[in-house]
């Protein structure tokens, strides 16, 4: 397999985009644990929701410093084409099932949310 070939099997940037788009929209728009969240934080969030439904193991290690625990995540820039796929659709059913609404079809949230910004 050649490097292009490797490369054309990530995500495309359009896929980027929606994710981003969508993360950024619920960020804007909903409260998880009783305060809003950042976008990195929904990122983690939501990615790890998804590799748990999909059977991927989610590690938790004691911290470096000794204080309590980090997760080690799976990186989303690493994701194929039908991964990212797969991660939008899990996003937008968890995102129906608590009530986050997207003004639009979701392709087109990223422009709504910078005209509203």
């Amino acid at each position: 397999m050649t490097q292009r070939e490797y490369r054309e099997l990530r995500r495309s940037e359009a896929e980027n985009k929606l994710l981003h788009a969508l993360i950024q929209h619920i960020a804007q728009h909903h409260e998880w644990a009783g305060k809003k969240r950042s976008v990195d934080v929904w990122k983690r969030l939501l990615t790890y929701s998804w590799c748990r439904a999909r059977g991927e193991s989610v590690e938790m290690l004691p911290a470096l410093d000794g204080n309590g625990f980090d997760i080690v995540y799976r990186k989303t820039s690493r994701l194929t084409v039908a991964e990212c796929a797969d991660l939008l659709e899990y996003i937008q059913a968890w995102a129906a099932e608590f009530g986050v609404q997207f003004p639009v079809d979701p392709r087109q949230v990223e422009s709504i949310d910078k005209a509203a910004a």
